[in-house]
């Protein structure tokens, strides 16, 4: 029951993001360090490298991990990640940081600057959304059991 269609996908969706929200975060605050030593430096550039490097690190990272997991356990950690609330939640304030910051970036390449501040402002929100008691969730990660429920 609520099992995801795909939970390879699900897995590699989620090491990916991750890793991608990771490297913007933290190239975001290296940036600023950067910045705070009297360079005169782009901070949204670090954050757009660093997510730039934690993108391909994540997927790599799943090919690696994945070669000594069996099926079962790709599908317990796709089903697990599916019903986490939390998660769900941080993704989806990600999501909608990377959209907004691409949106208002006026900077090439397309964006890519203020899609990873978005990605990393987004990442950042999920201390007060959750303490305000906010839950999201993408459509991707909905099972056909979810989807029946909410029709009912």
């Amino acid at each position: 029951e609520g099992m995801p269609r795909f939970p390879g996908h699900v897995l590699f969706v989620h090491v990916v993001t991750k890793t991608t929200q990771a490297g913007a975060v933290l190239g975001l605050v290296a940036g600023a360090a950067t910045r705070a030593l009297g360079r005169d430096v782009s901070i949204a550039s670090w954050a757009a490298w660093g997510a730039i490097v934690g993108a391909p690190l994540g997927a790599a990272m799943v090919v690696a991990k994945a070669s000594g997991v069996d099926s079962d356990g790709i599908v317990d950690r796709g089903y697990r990640l599916v019903h986490n609330e939390g998660q769900n939640t941080m993704d989806a304030l990600s999501l909608g940081g990377l959209l907004v910051g691409l949106a208002a970036s006026r900077r090439p390449p397309l964006g890519l600057s203020g899609a990873a501040v978005g990605v990393a402002a987004g990442a950042a929100s999920y201390p007060i959304a959750r303490k305000a008691g906010v839950t999201l969730s993408l459509p991707y990660l909905q099972t056909s059991a979810s989807k029946a429920t909410k029709e009912h």
